[in-house]
């Protein structure tokens, strides 16, 4: 390999078997490739288009009996979750972690509600997994929490929501 310059080109002369390419870069390869790269670029452009994301972030507030916390041991409280990007289709899924504060065994329960803009809540779903469970006295569980946004979503691209954690007891 061999590598010079000519009229303020670099010319790479490669001689394997042979064969002799003299580092300028033949007219159609020079054609092709724009058009490969553009087409590149245009795809990346069009996915972008399509994978519209959603900022959210969700108030969470528990009861005077129960509180919500980020780890096992109940020293990181949580007032707020952020659900990061959500495209169509993606699902998000946060553990906490619910302490029965109270004097007596409680039935845990989940409501949302406060979605802004409002139309946000017809392409959202929020579920648990602790719906109904009892939490004895001074007990923790450990809870997943999912947010689900649907295919369709159209013209959402940020919301907020409220996320109450209840019990009844």
């Amino acid at each position: 390999m061999m590598i010079s310059r000519r009229n303020n080109h670099v010319l790479l002369s490669v001689d394997r078997s042979r064969l002799r390419f003299n580092g300028i870069v033949p007219k159609r390869i020079r054609f092709i490739l724009p058009l490969v790269l553009l087409s590149i670029l245009a795809g990346v452009v069009i996915m972008q288009m399509n994978s519209k994301q959603t900022i959210t972030t969700s108030a969470l507030v528990g009861t005077p009996s129960l509180g919500v916390y980020w780890d096992r041991n109940c020293t990181r409280k949580v007032s707020s979750i952020g659900w990061g990007a959500l495209g169509p289709g993606t699902i998000v899924r946060r553990n906490i972690y619910v302490r029965n504060e109270g004097s007596e065994t409680q039935i845990l329960s989940m409501t949302q509600g406060n979605w802004t803009p409002t139309a946000a809540a017809s392409y959202f779903t929020l579920t648990w997994n602790c719906s109904g469970y009892a939490l004895s006295k001074n007990a923790v569980v450990k809870a997943l929490l999912r947010l689900t946004a649907l295919p369709n979503i159209t013209g959402v691209t940020n919301f907020g929501f409220m996320i109450a954690v209840q019990a009844v007891g």
